[in-house]
């Protein structure tokens, strides 16, 4: 059996804490406003109230379907039983499992020096080639692929 982790959101990032700190840390946190978490695996996450209300729903809406005997009994004149599936495309797991990876790093680009901030900014979130980036910068391709590996690995 594997061991569930817990996580709560602090100070803009997401933190590991045991059973019982998640415990306590829900009973004092409810005093102000509602504490939402969803399961995802074997991990327990803090999660916005409408992720939290959109996994809910999806996973009602998946228990009502599995209980109904045959989709063919779904069907009328306009649409397939078959029809009124879930969409598949939409993960609301696999949403806040991203959403908490996107605070994280946002937070780690915070910690940066504000030029380094801006440089990670026009290589991966403007989607400025290492080229166009030299061609900008006055130096080479080389140096700025040797920037980049700089900040994100040292």
């Amino acid at each position: 059996m594997r061991k569930i982790r817990y996580y709560i959101h602090e100070e803009s990032t997401f933190k590991e804490v045991t059973y019982e700190e998640y415990q306590l840390y829900v009973e004092s946190r409810c005093k102000e406003q509602p504490v939402y978490a969803i399961r995802i695996g074997d991990a327990v996450m803090e999660v916005p109230k409408d992720m939290y209300m959109e996994f809910y729903r999806e996973k009602s809406r998946e228990n009502y379907l599995l209980r109904m005997v045959a989709y063919s009994n779904m069907d009328t004149d306009e649409i397939v039983g078959e029809e009124t599936l879930p969409d598949e495309t939409v993960h609301v797991e696999e949403d806040a499992f991203n959403h908490v990876l996107y605070e994280h790093l946002r937070y780690c680009i915070e910690q940066l020096p504000e030029e380094d901030q801006e440089f990670i900014r026009i290589a991966y979130f403007d989607g400025i080639s290492e080229r166009d980036m030299a061609k900008s910068y006055g130096i080479s391709q080389l140096a700025i692929h040797k920037r980049k590996k700089k900040i994100l690995f040292d």
